[in-house]
């Protein structure tokens, strides 16, 4: 269960329970994060580098993309170097942006793969899945 309050720009912010007992709460700081890179955003509008880093986000996600599906089919049909093959990608992928989150999971995936361990690997190229979702939020592309 998360509580809600509101801060002085009323805007509804989420706190984690067990954060709030340990003193914690952090969601302004990413609220403020957030606010500084929709500034930058609106200032760089426009300007060639702007135009550069969307290109390079766009063909980044549109590749990324792609290599989700392989995984998907891969795991669908049970194909362990299938999944070996687009985890590997998807790695090399998440590496030029610095998505540390998707990059441990994929060699998370690689790893349990070269150990045989089947089971587990499809568990994680579920969790691949999942870390994509969050870092295509975080980018603004969903």
């Amino acid at each position: 269960m998360k509580s809600l309050l509101k801060d002085q720009s009323a805007r509804t912010i989420t706190v984690n329970p067990a954060a709030r007992r340990c003193g914690v709460d952090d969601q302004p700081a990413r609220d403020a994060k957030t606010d500084k890179l929709d500034e930058i955003v609106e200032q760089m509008k426009g300007t060639s580098e702007f135009l550069a880093v969307s290109d390079r986000v766009l063909s980044f996600a549109n590749t990324a993309d792609q290599e989700l599906a392989k995984l998907a089919d891969a795991r669908t049909k049970a194909d362990v170097a299938g999944v070996e093959k687009a985890a590997q990608r998807i790695a090399n992928l998440a590496s030029e942006f610095g998505a540390s989150n998707l990059i441990r999971s994929c060699y998370q995936l690689l790893i349990t793969v070269r150990q045989g361990d089947q089971t587990g690997a499809f568990t994680l190229a579920d969790r691949v899945a999942e870390d994509y979702a969050k870092l295509k939020t975080s980018l603004r592309l969903s």
